[in-house]
């Protein structure tokens, strides 16, 4: 994990606000909760909002929306790779949480990451069958890496910083509200702009630096 990561985000306070300086937790739950949203955002997976909100059970939250009443991973049996594609892709957001706040203290937080790990432990389980537990285990710590490197990569790391930004300014973001903020910053830092195609995979348009002559 780099050393590099552990900074505070620049922050762009709500219209009327003016940001207060956050506290150590609040940050890692920014980063936290901005890791799951940049990976869901990433693998394709509805959300519902990304919140700093306080509440009884958690510091922050990044909501999924209900999944569709065709992924039921409780009643897959390896026939349908679109299932399996799926499954890892919920236990690589539910990681990228944890992931993403590591990575910005430099170490691992096991008190905020145990839901997380319940999580993608549970939904492994039905994808892999070991009943020793052994083979769930190595599935989990090989979508743990991926959800690393996704996380930590030059093209994810400076939209996780952006999104938690936000979050930490704003405490509470909707579904357009989140996406709006990821696009934005994947225009800024990488200098293309996000696009869906029809059947609603992500692409990448460049976009021309102002001032910059026409190309021939």
């Amino acid at each position: 994990m780099s050393g590099k990561a552990n900074r505070a985000p620049r922050l762009v306070p709500a219209r009327g606000g003016v940001p207060k300086k956050p506290t150590k937790q609040l940050l890692r739950t920014a980063y936290h909760e901005a890791g799951h949203a940049v990976a869901a955002y990433t693998l394709r997976l509805p959300m519902q909002e990304t919140s700093l909100v306080e509440n009884e059970d958690s510091l922050g939250r990044m909501a999924l929306a209900p999944p569709p009443a065709s992924f039921q991973p409780e009643t897959w049996y390896g026939e349908d790779r679109r299932m399996e594609r799926r499954i890892e892709a919920h236990i690589i957001c539910a990681l990228a949480g944890p992931a993403a706040e590591a990575h910005w203290a430099g170490r691992r937080s096991h008190a905020g990451a145990h839901d997380d790990y319940q999580k993608a432990m549970y939904l492994a389980g039905w994808a892999v069958s070991d009943s020793s537990g052994e083979g769930v285990r190595r599935y989990v710590a090989w979508l743990q890496y991926r959800a690393e490197a996704l996380v930590q990569g030059a093209r994810h790391w400076p939209v996780i910083e952006a999104l938690a930004a936000q979050l930490l300014a704003r405490r509470r973001l909707g579904t357009r509200q989140t996406r709006a903020v990821i696009t934005e910053a994947i225009t800024a830092h990488r200098g293309v702009r996000v696009t869906r195609d029809a059947a609603g995979r992500i692409r990448f348009e460049a976009v021309e630096a102002a001032g910059a002559a026409p190309t021939t």
